[in-house]
Formats: structure tokens, sequence, C-alpha cells
């Protein structure tokens, strides 16, 4: 790769080897074809050398991430048609092996993260088609984890303000950090009887993430850069405590 030298893809294949061994057989398999993943399209091996060598599962997991297009798309096809008919391929052989689309997205979260090494022409499209397919995607999933790391990601290369709005964020985080600390001793005294029997177990102040404050800049004519807007999550003990709770503040912030 790019961002790595020899030394250190071989000091971190080592160190994940012994996790690979630990797991079950189905897990060890994907481990297995998640490392395999790019050799039939980057080096000579074929799909059947990797089922003699690693049996038919691993063979059969690299095999539906390895890009259609490779085998059978012309010279002459469009990217946008070679995209879709790998991710055609891809969806389809998830529908049997969720294991499939675990594989895709820890390549593309990589990808992401190492996006720096690439020119920029190829880091705008990598990160356009991200945010297209793979965004929605997790989100349709559930994974909000995967969801919102890879729209971070995308929004450093998609917005030229992402590095002045992420310093500035930076500057401002103690300030901002005092008022967060204000509003959860607000709230604390004002559902003080709600935390003292137990309806709440705990009071959680954050705030919207740079690609959210970014995507609502866009959508508006406004110059001025959006300040990130305080996030307030109350656990609760149980639902009928978390209506009484979303009840109570209604009333005191209408």
């Amino acid at each position: 790769r790019q961002d790595l030298d020899q030394y250190e893809i071989e000091a971190m294949a080592r160190g994940l080897w012994p996790r690979i061994a630990a797991a079950p057989e189905d897990v060890f398999s994907m481990y297995i074809a998640a490392l395999l993943h790019d050799t039939v399209e980057d080096t000579s091996m074929t799909l059947e050398e990797i089922n003699g060598r690693y049996g038919p599962s691993v063979a059969s997991l690299v095999d539906a991430v390895t890009k259609a297009s490779c085998a059978s798309a012309s010279a002459s096809s469009s990217r946008a048609s070679r995209s879709a008919q790998d991710l055609r391929k891809v969806l389809e052989r998830a529908a049997q092996d969720v294991r499939v689309l675990i594989i895709k997205f820890a390549d593309r979260l990589h990808n992401m993260r190492t996006l720096q090494h690439m020119k920029k022409h190829k880091q705008r499209r990598i990160a356009e088609e991200t945010k297209a397919v793979y965004v929605p995607l997790a989100e349709r999933l559930g994974i909000h984890v995967w969801k919102a790391e890879l729209e971070e990601l995308c929004c450093r290369y998609l917005f030229d303000a992402y590095e002045t709005l992420a310093n500035r964020n930076m500057q401002t985080q103690v300030a901002r950090n005092h008022n967060l600390k204000y509003i959860k001793q607000y709230l604390s005294s004002m559902l003080h009887d709600l935390l003292t029997d137990g309806s709440i177990l705990d009071i959680v102040l954050g705030e919207e993430p740079l690609h959210t404050q970014l995507r609502r800049w866009s959508g508006r004519s406004a110059t001025r850069l959006p300040t990130p807007i305080p996030r307030v999550f109350l656990v609760t003990r149980d639902r009928d405590a978390c209506w009484s709770c979303l009840g109570r503040i209604h009333a005191l912030l209408p």
C-alpha cells in the first residue's frame, strides 16, 4: 500500500494473527478473505489457487468482493457502469452471506482512512462514491458507527471549508465545554426529582459532529460558518420513564 512499507505491513499482519487464529471457523474464513480480497485484482493469483490453499469458503468470499468489472466489463464501459455492476454483485452475494458486506465495509473504511495518500481527483471520486452508496447503506443497516465515520471522512474531501471549520471548532472548544457544563447543571437541577427516584440514570452532553455542521451550512446561503449544536442524551430506567422525562423537558423548553 502507498501509506505503508513492507515491514509495517508484516508487523500489522503478525499483530492481527493471534486474533484471527482464535476466531470461530466462519469468522476465521472472513478474516482470511479480507486479507486476500484484492489478490485476484492486483496479483497473478487466481480463485482456483485460493480455493486450493485456503478452501472453498474463503475462495467464495474473495470471489464475492472481487470486482465483476475485472472479468466481464469491456474497456469502453463507463466508470459509473462498472461501479454499478460491482455493487450489484456485492449486494447479490451479501444476500447469501453477510460476511461479504462486512469485508466490503472494512475495505471502504480503510480506503477512506488512508485517502490522503491518493491524488486529489481520486480522493474526490472515492469520497463521492462512498457518500452516495456506503453512507446510506450503513444507515439502512443501522450501523451508525460506520455511517458516522464514513460521512465524516467524506466531508474532509468534499467540503473546502472542512479544515477551516475543524480548526475553528478546536479553538472554541474550551468555551463550548463551559457551555455544555452549564446546560448539564441546569438540566440536573430542573430534573432533580427524576434523578433522585432513579427515573434518569445519566445525563450525557455532546455536540453534533463536524459533518452534520457542514451539511447544515451547505444548504444555506449564509457565509458564516456554523457553530456545533449541543446534544442532550438522557439515559432512563425504562420506556415509561423516558416519556415522563420527555414531557418534563418539553414543559421546561417549549
